[in-house]
């Protein structure tokens, strides 16, 4: 596990190559994953506290203000429109 400044991070390599994990998490917000798919639109003002990435699939969490109502609507719009089955 690894401190820098606000970010704490934990790196793990795959076995024979394959690809490994990484985490990082901060309360004061993380930058997605490179490579972090474009057609998944994340909420207005939402902060990113925690990115992993695991081997080729990505696993973020938010947080945010807003009623989790709107968040729901705004996903299921969002997602639909960009061809995702909800």
């Amino acid at each position: 596990m690894e401190q820098k400044g606000d970010v704490s991070s934990v790196e793990l390599k795959g076995k024979d190559g394959e690809p490994g994990m990484k985490i990082e998490a901060s309360e004061k917000g993380v930058a997605l994953p490179p490579g972090f798919p474009k057609d998944v639109p994340l909420f207005k003002d939402a902060l990113v506290i925690a990115a992993a990435t695991i081997g080729s699939t990505f696993q973020v969490q938010t947080t945010f203000k807003a009623p989790m109502a709107e968040a729901i609507k705004f996903y299921a719009e969002k997602l639909k429109s960009e061809g995702w089955i909800v």
